[in-house]
């Protein structure tokens, strides 16, 4: 929650803003007003801003209608019909990202072009636009083609039309990588001396970010894996901690679905620690207490990781910190620090099945290709090698 100070011709009042999202993934920027900024007006702000967003929430409008008029049907609502389809089959996320990705489809086409109108030509320039002209990646083209191709399967399932497949058989053909794209996927992740660097310069500007960054670099979480993370999911004395589920930032805060389950069903593990990373899980603790005992705008809802008001650390506040941290080449992610954790045990030699069971990969070969980057060391290793060959 925002307090953003006021002047007007009455005096100096306080604008409180919480951000909300609906159920469409939108986000809904909610305010009121008050006179002072003590503690009890931040308490009596949220009450009124949680009774707002309730209200607004009953007046949201509902999911569209199936389209009957075939004449005047656009494109654009029969992706929206598929997504409101879809949408009770689905993880929030993924709700969330089939709006972003019809979004994108209709930055490139006309959003009032007729359904009837629709070819495989303009697919393909939605494609060939993305993938090859903007350089955007192999996974993500191939991810809006198949929102074309699915909103085509449920239009034939409606009757909207009877053939698709022309649409079906479209394919990607996979460009040449460019040099600034190879040198992006190895700058995936830091050295020893670039991460002591980083994590310096965190703590100098946000301890708690800082804190939690040096936890994804000792334990291979996902951020949103470490922000769900609560009491009962550790155990200080095994060194062990069980990751059951994942933050769903699209989630109203005090929703079930606030705390969803995992990426996969391989997210689910459990997690060897560090004694470094036991020592970052106690001081959290123990400032978590210290937060509920000084602080009344704190409420402690048993989560780890956590802001000033006990809920998960924001990832917007993450996102702009990292923002803030410099190291040449290397472009400051949540992610980054992941694969720097993936990237040290490859290079302690660690058998490749562990690595990718640690991180929560069903698929070996997702590690391999995303993970295990060479490091220095590595090089070094290999130099030595090199260096002991002798002709027969």
């Amino acid at each position: 929650m925002q307090c953003i100070e006021r002047k007007n011709s009455k005096g100096t009042v306080y604008l409180f803003r919480e951000t909300y999202r609906d159920k469409q993934g939108k986000r809904v920027v909610v305010s009121t007003t008050k006179k002072h900024n003590s503690r009890q007006a931040y308490r009596e702000a949220k009450e009124e801003l949680d009774k707002k967003w309730e209200l607004k929430k009953q007046k949201a409008p509902k999911a569209p209608k199936a389209v009957q008029n075939l004449d005047t049907l656009t494109l654009r609502q029969v992706l929206t019909e598929w997504a409101a389809s879809e949408k009770p089959k689905v993880k929030p996320q993924t709700d969330q990202l089939h709006g972003y990705h019809i979004k994108k489809i209709f930055n490139i086409v006309s959003p009032e072009l007729r359904f009837a109108d629709f070819t495989v030509a303009d697919a393909e320039q939605v494609i060939n636009t993305v993938y090859y002209a903007e350089k955007k990646s192999f996974g993500y083209a191939t991810t809006l083609l198949g929102t074309i191709k699915n909103g085509m399967r449920y239009a034939r399932k409606r009757g909207y039309i009877r053939d698709i497949s022309d649409f079906l058989e479209i394919s990607i053909k996979r460009r040449p990588a460019t040099m600034d794209e190879v040198q992006k996927k190895q700058n995936k992740f830091l050295t020893h001396e670039e991460l002591a660097d980083c994590l310096r310069q965190l703590k100098e500007k946000n301890e708690r970010v800082g804190l939690a960054m040096e936890f994804l670099s000792l334990t291979g979480l996902r951020v949103g894996e470490l922000q769900a993370l609560k009491v009962e999911d550790i155990d200080l004395v095994k060194k062990a901690i069980h990751v059951r589920a994942t933050l769903v930032e699209s989630a109203p805060v005090n929703s079930e679905a606030y705390r969803g389950v995992p990426k996969t069903l391989s997210s689910c593990r459990t997690v060897a620690i560090s004694q470094r990373a036991v020592e970052i899980l106690a001081w959290f603790i123990v400032q978590n207490k210290k937060q509920a005992a000084w602080f009344k705008g704190y409420k402690d809802k048993g989560y780890i990781f956590t802001g000033r008001n006990g809920n998960p650390l924001c990832y917007r506040t993450i996102r702009i910190v990292l923002g803030a941290v410099k190291i040449p080449g290397k472009k400051i992610t949540s992610h980054i620090f992941r694969h720097t954790h993936a990237s040290f045990l490859a290079e302690q030699g660690l058998n490749i099945k562990v690595i990718a069971s640690r991180l929560g990969h069903g698929n070996v070969k997702t590690t391999l290709g995303v993970y295990t980057h060479i490091t220095e060391a590595m090089k070094k290793e290999e130099r030595d090698c090199v260096e002991k060959m002798k002709a027969q």
